[in-house]
Order: C-alpha cells, then structure tokens, then sequence
C-alpha cells in the first residue's frame, strides 16, 4: 500500500506538473487571441471611470464625418466584431470534422497490487503492471466523415457570408443614424432662424406700439410666435442629442453618446436620375446580397447533414494496433522474502474491427427524419429570403425615384415660399398688409424649409438603402 501512495502521489505530481506547463504556453485565453474589451467594461461606476478606460472617438477629431464614422464602427462596434469571431469559430470546427480523417493513438499504462491472496505458500502478495501505446484507424464510415467535413465547411463559408451581411447593415445603419443627427442639426438651425425672424419683428412692433402706431396685439403675436419658434428649437435640440446616443452605440462609443464638441458636416445632396431599369439592380442583388448567399450556403450544408445520417446505416471498419506493449507480473510472499518477479511480456498486436448497427431504437431513421426536416427548412428559408431580397430592391428603387422628385420640387417651393415672405414682410413694415398674413407666409417659409432638409436626408437614406440593398457598402 505504501508503494501504490508513492506512486500515485508521484503520478499526481507529475501531472499538476503538465498542466502548469500548458498553461504557461498556452496562456490563459488560449492559442486565440482577439482584442480586448475596453477596461470600463469591467467597472460598476461610470463617475470614477478615466478617459483612457473607454473607447471614443480618435482625439484628432473635430467634425465627424460620414466617412470616419464607418471607419469607427467597422473597428468598434461589438456585434460586428462579435460575427467576425464567429468565422473563426465555424473554421474551427471545420478543421474539427477534418481531424476525423486522421488515426488517433493514445498511451496508457495501470498497475493492479494483490495482497494477502490464499496460496500454498501463505499469503501471497502480486502485483500486474502493464503498458503500452494503442492507434486505431476509421477507414470506413459510411462516408459521414466526408459528409461531416462538407458539411462544415460550407457553415464556414456562411459564417463568412453573414460576417459580410452584418458589415453591410452596420454601414447602412451607421449613414441613416448619421443623417438622423445632420437632420435634427438643420432643424435646429431652421427654428432659430425663425426665432431671429420673430424676435427681430418683436422689437421693431414693440417700438412702434409704444409710439402708439401699431396695436398691442401685434408685439404680443411675435412674442408668442418667438416662443413656438423656441420649442421648436428645444424639441429638436432634444432629437439632435438623442440621435447622437443612438449614433455613438452603433460606432461602439462606450461612454454612450458622440462628444458635444464634435461638429457634424452640413447637409449635402446630389440629386441623380435613375435611367437604368429596376431590373439591373435586381441582378446585382441576387449575386451581391451576402445575407442570401448565407442561406443559400446553410441549404448545402444541410444537404450534406442529411448525407450524413445515410452513412449511418453503412458499417464501420477500423484498423487497430498496438506497436508497443507489456505485461509484467512480479509475485512473492509476506515475510522476510523480498517480492521477486514472476513474468513479463511484450507484445505486437495489429489487425481490423468491423461493426454494424442493425437496430438502436429507430435512432438513425429518427436523426434522418430531422435532417430532412432541417433541410426543407433551409430550403423554404432560402425562398424566403430570395423574396425578401426582390422585394426590397424594388422598393428601394421606387424610393430613390420619389424622394430625387420630391426634393427637386421642395428646392423649387423654397425659394418661392422665401420671396413671397420677403415681399409680404416688406409689406408689413410698410402698413400695406396684415399681420395674419405675415404670420402665414412665415409659417410656410418654416415649413418648407423643414419639408425640404426632411426630403434631402430621405433621398440620402434612400439612395444608402439601394446600396445596401443590391449589396453594397
């Protein structure tokens, strides 16, 4: 008994030995590495947190542009770089399915102690230690290796398809929320022009009511159209902040919201004409769209699933061997005699084993039966996503066509609604018309404007959703 604690003692040694080992080479995350969270991730209290703990924008930047800010979400953004880890992944169990292509040995030894055994001699007392290294082979499976492999890789390349899908809907994503904010920033500028407008007005009637030429109704007009201006400016001061948290969360900011003394770019559109047919878009998506390609990957790898549990109802042949083995025996008796040995052999063995399930409880069939189901889904799937694609091309294009139209003519009724104001205001000043209408041609010279900058950022969404819906970035 003692002989046995030392050595296991000496086995278990040995062992935290090995594992220290590996984990100093290895480390602790791995033969993978990937790029590590922001130190603010790991805190409960923002208040504390340091600048340099979280991820922003680079310190150079002054005004954000559109450009920059896909360059900031491509590089921070966790759910994009989430589906990117997850090609490595898929490659990783395709190598995985690969390795069941290749023999597999192992080393083993044992050792079994007898004490106080009934012989002739007394008791007796033997011990058996035997060793040896074992390799076996599967030249044989019905093919579900190869179909397993197959199967693999093909979810592989759909990771790789769907890792392309999500860089597309971040950048799509990225340049409607980034037009979001440069449409709060015009609205903000369209309210305190007509604050100014009104405030302006409010002074020169004040003065005038206080030389008794104009009625009090008219200076309390303009202070309550400056208020409603006001508001208007607040409400969209509002949206202008929330359109940046939402902003910043999509370029993976970790403080939450894009900095106050970033500047945005004002609006700029370039208004095109769409003189190819529809039909041209509708090629370029259904060979562009990574997000159908991923199903149509996932359909072929379901194929081969099911191609697999065929294989299951084949035999299995495996080539076995053992190029290196022992059996020793040492044998003796409790006493003053020390233990001598009894026997030892060594041995070769080689040779092949062959099996073959003939009935586990419907197993197989119930595993075909769900490959099956899975591959009708895959394929229904697929159709769907075929439409689905079709679809919003089609109303992408549509889209595009409206909103080039629509702000054609809202740049046109701006600059009518602004000369109309203008000649009324004169009009005003001069006591040749009222202040109602003064009021409404100002309220349609606001409204024009607001339509107009609205119209201008849809046409930009719209031409970024035909982008991305032919597969673009």
């Amino acid at each position: 008994m003692k002989k046995i604690r030392e050595l296991a003692s000496r086995a278990s040694t040995c062992a935290c030995v090995l594992s220290f080992s590996l984990v100093l080479v290895i480390g602790p995350g791995g033969c993978y590495s990937y790029p590590d969270i922001p130190e603010s991730i790991d805190k409960d209290n923002y208040t504390s947190l340091k600048s340099g703990e979280q991820r922003s924008l680079p310190l150079e930047t002054k005004i954000l542009t559109l450009d920059l800010a896909k360059e900031v979400a491509l590089a921070n953004n966790p759910d994009f770089l989430s589906a990117k880890e997850a090609v490595t992944g898929a490659w990783a169990r395709f190598y995985s399915a690969f390795s069941a292509y290749l023999p597999t040995s192992n080393a083993y030894y044992n050792m079994t102690e007898h004490q106080y055994t009934p012989g002739i001699d007394g008791r007796n007392v033997y011990d058996v230690k035997g060793g040896g290294i074992q390799a076996q082979w599967v030249i044989f499976d019905g093919l579900m290796t190869t179909m397993n492999v197959l199967s693999a890789r093909y979810s592989a390349k759909e990771a790789e398809a769907q890792n392309r899908d999500a860089r597309r809907l971040l950048i799509y994503g990225v340049t409607t929320s980034f037009n979001q904010v440069l449409l709060s920033k015009a609205k903000i500028r369209i309210a305190r022009e007509d604050e100014t407008f009104n405030e302006e007005l409010l002074r020169e009637t004040q003065i005038k009511y206080e030389a008794g030429a104009v009625p009090l109704t008219d200076p309390l007009n303009f202070k309550v159209k400056a208020n409603l201006a006001k508001s208007n400016r607040i409400a969209a001061e509002y949206s202008y902040y929330i359109n940046k948290c939402i902003l910043a969360q999509l370029l993976g900011l970790t403080d939450g919201v894009v900095p106050p003394e970033i500047e945005f770019p004002e609006i700029e559109v370039k208004i095109e004409s769409f003189p190819i047919d529809v039909s041209v878009y509708l090629d370029t998506a259904l060979r562009n769209r990574p997000d159908l390609e991923a199903y149509r990957r996932a359909l072929v790898a379901a194929k081969y699933n099911l191609w697999s549990t065929y294989g299951a109802f084949a035999p299995t042949v495996t080539l076995v061997a053992t190029p290196i083995s022992y059996l020793r025996t040492d044998a003796g008796y409790k006493g003053r005699y020390h233990i001598r040995p009894h026997s030892e052999d060594k041995g070769i063995n080689y040779g092949f084993q062959a099996n073959w399930v003939l009935f586990n409880g419907g197993q197989n069939i119930a595993n075909m039966r769900q490959a099956q189901a899975f591959l009708a889904q895959s394929e229904l799937g697929l159709t769907g996503k075929w439409i689905q694609v079709l679809s919003q091309v089609r109303q992408s294009y549509e889209n595009c066509k409206q909103s080039a139209s629509q702000t054609i003519l809202f740049q046109e009724n701006l600059e009518l609604y602004r000369r109309t104001r203008d000649l009324v205001n004169e009009e005003y000043r001069a006591g040749n018309t009222s202040i109602t209408r003064l009021n409404e041609t100002q309220r349609d010279l606001v409204q024009a404007e607001t339509d107009l900058v609205t119209y201008e950022i849809n046409l930009e969404n719209a031409k970024a959703q035909l982008n991305s819906s032919v597969g673009g970035e």
